[in-house]
């Protein structure tokens, strides 16, 4: 074993860690098999901390939690399960896609903290400008000039 990644392994462990995603492969019984770099770095732990361990043990919050029901889900209706929560481990916002396989559940995620964000501020603009129109008693109006329509 090179890096917690079998030889037979090692061309697919490449692919994974050039992923923009975090990545990570979990059995039946939800001990972490395989992992990305990404995935390590985003939970604040080693590769070697986590292999063949619980994430119901590594993550003390992950039980009866949002992701937990989602990973249950999976198992147990065997079909992808997409979701977008809080993680427990960090509490930031992350898209959680998980996919089940014969042997268990690969999980891909992704923070969208700067999503969330630009989305909020966006509802903030949108907010303000209501409020400017209002005080102001102007109006706003769209035009499809190809059609004339207003």
């Amino acid at each position: 074993m090179q890096d917690g990644v079998a030889p037979e392994l090692a061309d697919g462990a490449l692919v994974l860690e050039r992923m923009d995603e975090a990545f990570y492969a979990v059995d039946t019984a939800l001990r972490v098999q395989l992992m990305n770099t990404r995935a390590g770095a985003f939970w604040g732990l080693k590769r070697e901390q986590m292999l063949g361990r619980s994430m119901l043990e590594l993550f003390t919050r992950f039980r009866d939690s949002q992701p937990h029901a989602a990973h249950q889900q999976a198992l147990d209706t065997q079909q992808p399960v997409t979701i977008e929560t809080i993680s427990t481990v960090t509490g930031a916002p992350v898209l959680l896609r998980i996919f089940p396989h014969p042997g268990g559940l690969s999980g891909y995620f992704r923070d969208i903290s700067d999503r969330r964000a630009m989305q909020q501020e966006l509802r903030t603009r949108d907010e303000l400008l209501s409020l400017a129109e209002a005080s102001a008693g102007i109006g706003v109006w769209v035009q499809d000039v190809p059609s004339q329509m207003v």
